[in-house]
């Protein structure tokens, strides 16, 4: 499989599409998500992308971090740990992103920041399954924008201080 040199867009829409159509398929172990993932993920790497975070690049975080679960799949979260709660891969449902990667109205309104990332792999391989990590963000709030949210049922994350 070729991936594309080109923009930073044509890869994260790359990326996007082949998460959609993976979190259509039905693993037997959900737990296997990101090894079944490591491959693709270590031949899209380039360096300006960042670093591979538990299925997100570093660099397009915040967009990427802008999903939710469609269809009639039932979204249930594993009580397994499989990777940070701001992740695709901790649902069994297939998923949508939220926000176009042209759609700059919620970090103009929010500006949000990425203050930390951490993520403890389980193995060596940087794209394998994930032991813990967190991440933190900071980001101006409107309520209109939260109306808007939940009128359209986008999962909100509550962050402790």
């Amino acid at each position: 499989m070729a991936f594309p040199e080109g923009d930073l867009k044509v890869l994260f829409t790359t990326w996007k599409t082949i998460v959609k159509t993976f979190m259509r398929r039905k693993l037997t172990f959900p737990s296997d998500r990101l090894p079944a993932m490591s491959g693709t993920a270590s031949i899209l790497a380039r360096p300006k992308l960042g670093r591979y975070v538990a299925g997100l690049w570093e660099v397009d975080l915040i967009k990427q971090l802008q999903w939710q679960c469609t269809g009639d799949d039932k979204t249930e979260r594993s009580y397994v740990y499989r990777a940070p709660s701001g992740s695709w891969v901790l649902v069994n449902c297939e998923i949508r992103f939220y926000m176009h990667y042209d759609n700059m109205e919620m970090e103009n309104i929010c500006n949000p920041q990425i203050l930390e990332i951490n993520c403890r792999q389980n193995t060596i391989d940087p794209f394998g399954s994930v032991k813990r990590g967190f991440l933190i963000i900071t980001s101006l709030f409107q309520l209109g924008l939260l109306r808007f949210m939940l009128a359209h049922r986008v999962k909100l994350v509550q962050l402790r201080r």
